[in-house]
């Protein structure tokens, strides 16, 4: 017997791995064009001096232990690629 894919499963992994959902099911080539064209237009994002100097007042009033804990989470954010 045939067995679907699940559309939510499909949005979820598009989402994921910023993929264009047009392009993964089916194929079509526009969404793949799309998809690049948005990655290379995005410009990244700056963090205001005055922001960079807030996150690290905030991360040095830490105890060692929850400067570890906060450290991986960034790391777990970053390589889910959610930064």
């Amino acid at each position: 017997m045939y067995k679907r894919i699940n559309t939510r499963d499909v949005i979820l992994f598009c989402e994921e791995h910023k993929v264009s959902f047009d392009w993964l099911p089916c194929g079509d080539l526009r969404g793949l064009q799309r998809m690049t064209r948005e990655a290379k237009a995005a410009p990244p994002l700056k963090v205001p001096e005055a922001q960079r100097k807030e996150v690290m007042a905030l991360f040095s009033a830490l105890s060692p232990r929850m400067q570890a804990v906060a450290l991986g989470c960034i790391q777990h954010l970053l390589a889910k690629g959610h930064l």
